[in-house]
């Protein structure tokens, strides 16, 4: 999906992008003044991930760094993510950080049981559901517009989180990968 090659980046995942990986690694094992029992990968966040997956498959290669690469899987780093970007932002109250944490993790496991031909909508409404009943009380003094807020950020959340990238940083857990390296 860059420059003259084929492919689209909206449907790619890590696995696409270790594909990609492996073709620089073999076309270095090719040339003259590379020495091929000397070739590592260093990737940095979903890199280091990309270097355990492609260590895990190969055992041609001479080593793997992986700079602040997953040992989790991903729906774990986006609540941990998430729980970090309020903090910093100030918007770190328990309460808030509880709430964000209902959210997440019930948009995660409505993607984490779903697969691509799943009905956004209905994803939606079990998330919902899940979020309404977690924040008990709270959702039900909610005002409406408050609610039609909460539906919004839904539907928003799990359109970014069905992408393929994200069913897959989702559901990969790097420890797989990880034992075999």
């Amino acid at each position: 999906g860059v420059g003259g090659s084929g492919g689209d980046p909206t449907k790619a995942t890590s696995v696409d992008f270790a594909r990609d990986a492996e073709a620089a690694i073999d076309w270095l094992k090719e040339r003259p003044d590379i020495d091929p029992a000397r070739i590592g990968v260093v990737g940095h966040s979903e890199g280091g991930l990309i270097a355990a997956l492609l260590a895990a498959r190969r055992t041609d290669l001479a080593g793997i760094v992986m700079l602040a690469g997953t040992g989790v899987d991903g729906g774990r780093i986006l609540v941990s993510q998430g729980e970090l970007v309020l903090k910093s932002e100030g918007l770190g109250g328990a309460d808030q950080i509880r709430r964000s944490r209902i959210m997440q993790e019930a948009m995660i496991d409505a993607v984490r049981g779903s697969d691509d031909a799943s009905d956004p909508a209905a994803l939606a409404a079990q998330a919902g559901t899940r979020i309404r009943a977690d924040l008990g009380d709270e959702m039900e003094t909610a005002d409406d517009a408050a609610k039609a807020q909460l539906d919004a950020a839904i539907a928003d959340g799990l359109r970014r989180l069905t992408a393929p990238w994200f069913r897959f940083f989702i559901g990969h857990d790097p420890a797989t990968a990880l034992a075999k390296v």
